[in-house]
């Protein structure tokens, strides 16, 4: 089980991020070039999402004063794996004191939050198609709600349960092609979300509201 989970408060998963417990605040904290943008109303959150354009001399300590005035406890820095002195951003942020996470690949000093893996994870409900096409090929397609609702209506298959993919399938086949459907219910995500074999995970809101009820049922 996750100790902490976090959500963005935001469809952008990187701008904007909320306490643990599904108590969910708008933060919309951004940091472009060395001024700091930020809303007039911000509940305490547990992070702060920092959108990073350039890195210059002070930010660490002018985001530091932001976190700490927000009454935060870590960052999630957002920003171009290529941007000068971002790992150096980083790590001005750990003397102070605050946990650093980041979807940016190759820091040192940045806990790296990556989709489904890793000891930081990014989850998000599954919706995905692999249509077998004849000649042994294969086509993965990731559906969107509407496209998966028009699939079960028009199909009506009878659908199962994968206790190694954790999520709900199905099986069409036909003279042209077979397809073959992986998604989840909101009781598939909830329990792949409560018992995820990872330290930290991030949801999106809509994750949240839609397949969560807007709660998340973890212990402290």
């Amino acid at each position: 089980m996750p100790q902490r989970i976090f959500v963005f408060t935001q469809p952008n998963r990187h701008s904007s991020l909320a306490r643990c417990g599904g108590e969910l605040c708008m933060t919309g904290w951004r940091a472009e070039e060395d001024a700091l943008l930020c809303p007039r109303r911000h509940p305490k959150c547990a992070l702060i999402c920092v959108q990073v354009c350039a890195v210059s001399p002070g930010l660490d300590d002018a985001i530091g004063a932001e976190v700490k005035k927000c009454g935060a406890r870590g960052v999630f820095l957002d920003g171009d794996g290529k941007i000068p002195g971002l790992d150096y951003l980083a790590a001005g942020l750990n003397g102070q004191g605050y946990q650093v996470f980041s979807s940016v690949e190759g820091l040192e000093h940045c806990m790296l939050v990556l989709p489904e893996a890793g000891k930081h994870r990014f989850l998000s409900p599954r919706r995905q198609k692999t249509t077998l096409l004849p000649g042994g090929k294969s086509q993965k397609t990731d559906l969107t709600d509407e496209e998966l609702s028009r699939l079960l209506d028009k199909y009506a298959p009878r659908s199962g349960f994968s206790a190694e993919l954790g999520c709900r399938y199905f099986t069409v086949k036909s003279r042209e092609e077979t397809l073959f459907a992986i998604y989840d219910t909101p009781e598939t995500f909830r329990k792949r979300v409560t018992e995820a074999d990872c330290e930290t995970v991030f949801l999106e809101d809509r994750s949240v509201t839609d397949y969560l009820g807007g709660r998340l049922l973890v212990a402290p």
